[in-house]
């Protein structure tokens, strides 16, 4: 029965990247010839992801209120499906690691989407800074995820600092999501995209859940921005860890671990 479910939910998905490979070149030319806008795109794109978590039953609840907004936008990190939830109810664009765009397809489609990406220890954090607050300025809202790679889901690494500077630089308020996939006895045992998983893997693993429950957490903005990256990094972890209802400090277990021989 499972492996029926996930060849049919394979052939649908299949079809849905082919429909979105169109899609995508029929907006391309209206959107370079001035015809066609960003927005237009983000919507499109929304609609797709929606049909994407429809093939897998994924059904996500919002707690809060999410509104389109410029500026900067983080977010916790468990799969490569965070990207689909949070883009078929946000219109932003997304950062991703330079890997992605060479994805067959999907590199492409994230691109077209205005995806921004960045190397691995390639030195570009300035130049996605800067990146970042050009298409801020121009009125469109940006997402990272600040852990820096996905996690199972039941802690939060330490959020990395340096694109937070560009909220501080902008005067922009920091806007929070908080992601969950909900399972009992948390992590999901088959969301996290971790631990060495091809995409094609942990798709067909994610196609033959019967039912996929999510649970997207929208807090306040954060205002209270200051003038320290560290600071504002470390009160926007806070955040989203009350908000995913983690018990302070939810850091990895090797973490707390070392912090444990540290203080020994």
């Amino acid at each position: 029965m499972i492996l029926l479910r996930r060849l049919v939910r394979f052939v649908i998905f299949a079809v849905l990247v082919v429909l979105g490979l169109l899609l995508t070149l029929g907006l391309w030319l209206p959107r370079r010839l001035g015809i066609s806008s960003m927005d237009t795109t983000l919507k499109v794109a929304a609609w797709w992801y929606r049909r994407l978590l429809g093939t897998m039953n994924a059904h996500v609840h919002v707690v809060g209120s999410i509104e389109p907004r410029k500026g900067m936008w983080i977010c916790n990190h468990i799969s490569w499906l965070d990207i689909v939830v949070i883009g078929s109810q946000a219109p932003v664009h997304f950062v991703s690691k330079a890997e992605v765009r060479r994805w067959p397809v999907i590199g492409f489609l994230a691109a077209q989407a205005g995806t921004l990406f960045i190397r691995r220890g390639g030195g570009e954090s300035s130049q996605l800074a800067q990146a970042m607050s050009e298409r801020m300025r121009e009125g469109h809202g940006v997402i990272f995820f600040p852990e820096g790679t996905t996690g199972p889901g039941h802690y939060l690494r330490r959020f990395h600092p340096r694109l937070f500077s560009t909220a501080i630089a902008l005067e922009q308020p920091v806007i929070p999501l908080a992601i969950r996939y909900d399972h009992e006895p948390q992590p999901h045992p088959s969301v996290p995209y971790t631990d060495g998983q091809t995409l094609l893997g942990n798709l067909w693993q994610l196609l033959g859940e019967k039912r996929l429950d999510i649970t997207l957490f929208a807090p306040e903005p954060i205002t209270r921005i200051g003038s320290q990256r560290r600071e504002l990094a470390e009160y926007s972890r806070e955040v989203i860890r009350e908000s995913l209802g983690l018990e302070a400090p939810a850091l990895p277990p090797e973490s707390v671990q070392s912090r444990r021989k540290a203080s020994s």
